[in-house]
């Protein structure tokens, strides 16, 4: 499909359905998701509340703008939409990434660098900080903590348990609720000023500083396992899911912040074989029970 190697992001949206019926290679890659991700999508889990709104009322008038076009923008992007003039019920809609030279090409008042820096370097799923912004957090504790010996840090690695069966039999926009959902219940578990972040996919790490006692950091972490204790509703349907969760203490010997991650990484791979081979490690075949 030629349109696919266009450079520029772009959907169609059919306003009569109210849903995006195809996505570029470039809108995909902007996004964040795969192309049937983005054709699954509802209006308003893509564009802003402002954007969706003039398209609801387009549709009202019969696919018709008031002006040629409709321009809007969120935090993230700037959507522009216009009628696809071969095929009078499908909007062609163009996405662009907010940067400075965006902003002032169509006047959008600029934002201060640290928001841009803050806008770039967060999951736009969960709203948490990502990898980046988590990796540069622990990068200063790490060189601060070696001029400071009152207190400690710890990192805390996080996989979702049975996150991928509920994925595989419900579908993305199911997995996203309860990534949204997972998100929230970690930063209630944590204390004001703790980092939570998404790793990647179904891994979630937490920064944990000015620890004053060793004990403090295992609290935390059962203070996660008990928020996992209900299960997650989305649709009328209650999900089953579990944390299994690795600590790395700043206090042990790391010459560097990756090794600290690592470490982390490798208590918590433990912690899961550690949870499989228990004999009373509650199971629950593919994640997922009916309400009655």
């Amino acid at each position: 499909m030629a349109w696919d190697i266009f450079p520029k992001a772009m959907l169609l949206f059919n306003w009569k359905e109210m849903r995006i019926t195809e996505a570029n290679s470039a809108a995909c890659e902007l996004l964040g998701c795969k192309r049937h991700e983005a054709l699954t999508k509802k209006p308003e889990q893509v564009f802003s509340k402002g954007f969706v709104q003039k398209l609801r009322l387009a549709a009202l008038r019969g696919g018709k703008f008031a002006s040629r076009s409709i321009k809007r923008h969120d935090e993230r992007f700037i959507w522009t939409a216009q009628l696809l003039q071969d095929c009078g019920e499908t909007f062609v809609i163009f996405a662009e990434k907010r940067t400075a030279q965006t902003d002032r090409r169509v006047n959008i008042p600029a934002v201060s660098a640290s928001r841009e820096v803050s806008l770039a370097q967060t999951d736009p799923l969960t709203g948490l900080p990502d990898r980046r912004a988590f990796t540069e957090r622990l990068s200063k504790i790490f060189t601060a903590s070696r001029q400071d010996s009152a207190s400690d840090f710890a990192a805390l690695f996080i996989d979702v348990d049975r996150f991928k069966e509920i994925n595989d039999r419900f579908g993305h926009l199911t997995g996203d609720q309860v990534l949204r959902t997972i998100a929230r219940r970690l930063t209630d578990a944590v204390r004001p000023g703790d980092v939570v972040a998404r790793f990647g996919g179904d891994e979630f790490v937490i920064f944990l500083d000015r620890l004053q006692a060793a004990e403090a950091a295992e609290l935390i972490v059962r203070r996660i396992a008990k928020r996992f204790e209900k299960p997650i509703i989305v649709d009328g349907r209650r999900h089953i899911v579990g944390v299994s969760v690795g600590v790395a203490s700043g206090r042990e010997n790391f010459s560097s912040p990756i090794e600290v991650i690592e470490a982390a990484d490798r208590a918590m791979y433990a912690e899961k074989r550690r949870r499989s081979n228990s004999t009373t490690k509650l199971t629950c075949p593919c994640g997922a029970i009916k309400p009655r």
